[in-house]
């Protein structure tokens, strides 16, 4: 049964694949929308380029009929005529000038281009009226020949004192020859004139031949006042809203209304449906929402295949994790889902046997250090992997070895790595006659081990002190210190262990010869007393070499007296490096590292007392040139800054003070300090206040809080933050320390 559960992998991915399904339809209807609205705008421009066509051919029409009135305006028969019916009596009247007019608008109205219905003239006086059918009465002729319910005689009589030119009346209905048609009245009226000329255009012809506008939608002419003129077509749409601007497209109550003005103030409406407009976008939509349809079904038919496919071969997956039992192969047609069945499989089957081996044996590999220390053992000496895990106890030994003398040619490192297996290789003969169990391997380049499981530790001291003398015939080449621990009684104590015997090989003293340590000694003091070292350190700043060489010959030679172990050299060697390097440097500070760097290496090297004195002296003669060749190139300004550092450490300085002490900048004070002493201006006086610190820790007795403030911090926590790190102590550790080492000394 299948869990729809938030968490489930069948829902995660049949989520997933309706979040596709989702984002998809999103697209659709967009693109749909978009579609649509693509094709409202297509339509919008074919309306807007018919009613611009239109009102351009209509534009023509009325301009044409504009000039044939105004030519007939000037017809010097129409002229004599009118001024025959304004100055004589009736009988006096010559009728021959009107049949020429009558003439004129018979050939105008006769051609059916113009599309007029008639062109009458109509006389103020008389009350007599010519059109292209002849003359008569005015009241006749509008009463009966050309009758219209929006426009009697009386309301043409009215417009001859109107004062405009040119005039287009609102469209009307007139009934010509017996048909009723529609017809839009164009008035002329010259100033002061005893007439007026009507053209009755013929609106459903032009709206045939000359706009041409199709179906559905209306054509409606607007004049400048917003009067409407005339209206075609078939709706029965509102009046048009006000468009402020010349042309444009408003949409209201169902309807676009699409508007062109021309030069005139004629105001050209058209007016389209909307649903004209999206007329083929629905019935498209709707054949493309039923394609969305189909193709959601089937996506989400898919969508939930494919999530059960997916969801039996995970849950045979999970079952197989679960119960660590191995299981057959997963059913579908996912190969993936096989080669990942298979290697769990495999996985487990491996699992299987080392759990197996595990439980069979209580692995040495559960100790932490012991594996710390394993990691850089040789790929063909990973012999302790045999270590009998059940084996009651096991005691450890290390051979250190020390290759060549400070004088002599370093040798090079496969020459060393060598003497290191001809070693491993004699140990190992040596140990299994005896104690067969044991196993010896190097653990680091100048280091082997050798564990004894089982056995007594007194048996392991003597057999391992008979190699003393054959491990003495190649002192010339080497020297070896073997340091024997304590019985420990189980695999995982192997960190323990090899610590111990660390600490007990530095206890060997400096010698030529094969040194066995097999009990911790009590450790002797053998630092430097607060005078000596403040000698020491006089010395080296003063580049007196003689005076530091005989204070340390003589320190050497009590610690060689007192049996000092390699370890006490060792710490001498850091001390008086350190020192050195604390110094003004020379011009090349990597040159001067460098050469550190190999008197530190010839330390290492030294086998005897002696040997190790001759490093010390180079390296204070080496610290002496130093010295002396900063001083040769001593700089004034330097100078005053160590002065004022030196006599007024206590106080609150800092490199602005100093600054403007000396007129400079404290970013280029910072700059020329270090270049000229090889140390920040920080390091200078934090070098002074802990060294003053030093002094007043050994020769007073004084709170440890008060000495902080006496050498200038503020703050005791930056004191002893930077105690410690000069020194490698904390003061309340160094103070008891030297103290220590004053008592063993007096």
């Amino acid at each position: 049964m299948k869990e729809w559960t938030g968490k489930s992998l069948f829902f995660k991915v049949f989520a997933c694949f309706l979040a596709v399904m989702v984002l998809f339809s999103l697209v659709w209807t967009i693109a749909l929308s978009l579609f649509k609205q693509t094709m409202i705008r297509e339509r919008e421009r074919e309306s807007q380029a018919a009613l611009f066509h239109a009102s351009e051919r209509f534009d023509g029409h009325l301009e044409r009929i504009e000039s044939f009135l105004f030519e007939l305006s000037e017809n010097p028969d129409l002229v004599g005529f009118d001024r025959q019916l304004s100055t004589r009596p009736a009988d006096e009247i010559d009728y021959l000038p009107a049949r020429g007019v009558i003439r004129s608008l018979q050939s105008y109205v006769y051609q059916p281009q113009n599309a007029l219905l008639a062109v009458i003239v109509h006389f103020r006086s008389a009350s007599l009226a010519l059109s292209h059918k002849g003359s008569a009465d005015a009241r006749l002729l509008f009463d009966r020949l050309y009758a219209s319910p929006d426009y009697s005689f009386d309301d043409w009589r009215s417009r001859l004192s109107g004062g405009r030119n040119f005039e287009l009346l609102p469209a009307g209905t007139f009934v010509v020859d017996g048909r009723t048609r529609t017809a839009l009245p164009v008035v002329f009226r010259q100033p002061a004139s005893n007439y007026q000329m009507i053209a009755l255009l013929d609106m459903e012809k032009i709206d045939e031949e000359t706009v041409g506008l199709a179906e559905p939608g209306e054509w409606i002419v607007m004049a400048r006042d917003g009067t409407e003129l005339y209206r075609s077509g078939s709706l029965t749409a509102a009046a048009p809203p006000r468009m402020e601007t010349g042309q444009g497209i408003a949409r209201r109550a169902g309807n676009h209304y699409i508007y062109k003005k021309n030069a005139a103030g004629l105001t050209y409406v058209f007016v389209v449906p909307s649903s004209w407009m999206t007329k083929g976008a629905g019935s498209l939509s709707r054949l493309l929402l039923l394609i969305l349809a189909g193709a959601l079904a089937i996506g989400l038919a898919a969508a939930y295949a494919v999530s059960e496919r997916i969801r039996k071969p995970v849950k045979n997956l999970l079952a197989t994790v679960l119960s660590l039992q191995p299981a057959p192969p997963p059913g579908g047609s996912f190969k993936e889902f096989g080669v990942i069945h298979e290697k769990v499989n495999d996985l487990l089957g491996e699992k299987a046997r080392i759990s197996e081996q595990l439980r069979s044996r209580d692995s040495a590999l559960k100790s932490y250090g012991y594996l710390n220390r394993l990691k850089n053992i040789p790929g063909d000496a990973l012999e302790w992997r045999e270590l009998p895990a059940r084996d009651p106890g096991f005691i450890v030994a290390l051979f250190t070895v020390r290759f060549g003398s400070p004088g002599a040619a370093e040798l090079p490192e496969e020459a060393r790595g060598l003497a290191v297996r001809r070693l491993l290789a004699r140990l190992r003969d040596h140990v299994a006659g005896r104690f067969p169990s044991a196993h010896t391997f190097q653990i680091e380049s100048d280091r082997v081990v050798t564990v004894f499981a089982g056995g007594e530790r007194e048996a392991v001291v003597s057999h391992l002190r008979a190699l003393k003398e054959p491990l003495d015939r190649e002192a010339h080449v080497r020297s070896v210190t073997i340091a024997i621990g304590d019985r420990f009684e189980h695999p995982s104590e192997f960190g323990p262990a090899y610590e111990q015997v660390q600490k007990l090989s530095l206890q060997a003293p400096l010698s030529e010869e094969t040194q066995i340590v097999d009990r911790p000694a009590a450790a002797p003091v053998f630092g430097l007393s607060p005078k000596q070292d403040r000698a020491l350190s006089a010395h080296l700043q003063d580049g007196n070499a003689d005076g530091a060489c005989r204070l340390l010959d003589g320190h050497v030679d009590r610690m060689a007296r007192g049996g000092a172990g390699v370890g006490t050299y060792a710490e001498l060697a850091r001390l008086l490096l350190a020192k050195i390097r604390t110094l003004e440097p020379s011009p090349s500070e990597d040159a001067d590292d460098k050469r550190l760097e190999a008197f530190g290496e010839a330390f290492a090297r030294c086998r005897t007392a002696e040997q190790f004195k001759e490093v010390c002296r180079e390296a204070v003669r080496y610290s002496a040139e130093r010295v002396r060749g900063g001083r040769e190139e001593a700089d004034p300004v330097a100078g005053l800054v160590m002065n004022i550092l030196e006599t007024r450490y206590s106080q609150d300085l800092s490199l602005g003070y100093l600054a403007d002490l000396l007129n400079m900048s404290s970013a280029y004070l910072s700059v020329y300090i270090k270049e000229k002493t090889g140390a920040n201006f920080s390091e200078h006086l934090n070098s002074i206040r802990v060294r003053k610190a030093q002094e007043l820790l050994v020769s007073t007795d004084k709170n440890i809080n008060d000495i902080s403030a006496e050498v200038g911090y503020s703050n005791f926590t930056s004191f002893n933050r930077m105690f410690k790190k000069q020194t490698g102590m904390t003061p309340g550790e160094y103070r008891k320390r030297q103290i220590a080492q004053i008592h063993r000394i007096g």
